[in-house]
């Protein structure tokens, strides 16, 4: 049986709201296409998410602290509006630094629903006593993203007969759309009930979070090894333009991406088979594979796209496998209280730290190969998997 018994009835909107921004986001096989298009440098383009980067630092751990403090409901679902607007925004403007404004938004935009909304479905499952559906809920919303990702195909039609700025529009549409979904969704979780000195409060939690992050053994390590996963993830923005390079048709972008969805559908439910292993070997095993992954880059050669795709697929599917078991490993470390906070604690340190390896990474890919990019990044996972070996069940 696909579901588990009372799965759909506690988790069906969290469910739909990922297929439907999924669905939605056919503008992310083309989204440096797009940039490339309006006559940015890769260098520029690092810069715009340089800018999405440095928002969700600023803001990811005081938005955390105010959904615990608060509500995740009302983090989660602002976050979703004001996502759609400013991507819808993407799509009309053409300006480099209006568009990196726009992604500053966007940016801060994401941080209301980063790690908040992991929570309030963490919380809700322990809220309804169903807490054994917490790993099923990481892996089908993983598949679920594939199966959304299958709309891609839909990009590549409007990609060869239209103009790429309506792909904005369709994701903005499902970001709102989203949060429709969301202002019907019950949440369980109860926080402190804060009187006076808000801004106090807030404080106090994401001071908690970071020291809690420092002192837990498993907790740190699982930040340090995201962030060496987070520096090979760079490679994101030369993929596409590698493949078209190896001369890959420019809207067969997203016949590629359809089959990324496909297979990244199926794989999440891999990761069940990794439970028999300790979460340390399991980790480490999927990172060395998505080094593996990006390595063999560095022996692909125009006009042999297809081997390109064939590597940029296996490496999707590997991001797959590894969601769901190192986000089911992350929370049972958590507490309910500082639950959204930790989770925006780890995403904030990680996009700090790849702040400026980003700018230079994009300095780089202007300059030299992209197959010697990525395959060169790719190292950095397998650093992380030796820091993964480190953790303990």
């Amino acid at each position: 049986m696909l579901f588990k018994k009372n799965e759909l009835r506690h988790l069906w909107p969290f469910y739909l709201s990922t297929l439907v921004v999924s669905i939605t986001s056919v503008v992310i096989p083309f989204m440096v296409l797009y940039f490339r298009e309006l006559h940015f440098s890769f260098f520029q383009i690092s810069i715009l998410f340089a800018g999405f980067g440095i928002s969700m630092f600023l803001f990811e751990v005081p938005t955390g602290a105010l959904a615990d403090n608060i509500s995740r409901k009302l983090s989660v679902t602002l976050g979703y509006f004001l996502a759609g607007i400013f991507t819808i925004l993407m799509g009309i403007f053409s300006n480099f630094y209006i568009i990196l404004l726009i992604m500053i938004f966007v940016g801060i935009s994401m941080t209301l629903m980063s790690g908040a909304e992991e929570a309030w479905v963490v919380d809700n499952l322990k809220a309804k006593k169903s807490a054994h559906l917490q790993h099923d809920y990481f892996v089908k919303s993983m598949s679920i993203r594939g199966i959304g990702a299958v709309a891609a195909i839909i990009g590549a039609i409007i990609a060869k007969n239209l103009s790429l700025n309506l792909l904005w529009y369709v994701w903005g549409i499902g970001f709102i759309i989203t949060g429709i979904i969301f202002l019907n969704t019950q949440e369980y979780y109860k926080p402190k009930i804060i009187k006076n000195n808000s801004l106090k409060e807030l404080f106090l939690t994401s001071k908690e979070g970071f020291i809690f992050a420092l002192n837990n053994k498993q907790i740190f390590l699982l930040i340090l090894a995201s962030l060496f996963i987070s520096i090979s993830s760079e490679a994101h923005s030369g993929w596409d333009i590698f493949l078209i390079n190896l001369t890959l048709p420019k809207h067969a972008l997203g016949y590629v991406y359809f089959f990324v969805g496909v297979l990244t559908a199926l794989s999440p439910f891999i990761s069940n088979y990794f439970k028999k292993f300790k979460i340390n070997h399991s980790l480490a095993i999927v990172s060395l594979l998505n080094f593996i992954t990006m390595f063999v880059v560095f022996f692909v050669f125009s006009p042999h796209f297809i081997y390109g795709a064939i590597a940029f697929i296996a490496y999707n599917c590997v991001f797959s496998i590894q969601y769901p078991i190192e986000q089911n490993y992350l929370h049972k470390q958590l507490k309910s209280h500082n639950r959204a906070t930790i989770i925006s604690l780890k995403n904030m340190i990680t996009q700090f730290v790849i702040f400026i390896p980003g700018l230079l990474i994009g300095h780089l890919m202007d300059i030299i190969e992209l197959r010697i990019v990525i395959g060169t990044l790719g190292l950095f996972s397998l650093v992380a998997a030796l820091i993964y070996l480190k953790l303990k069940d």
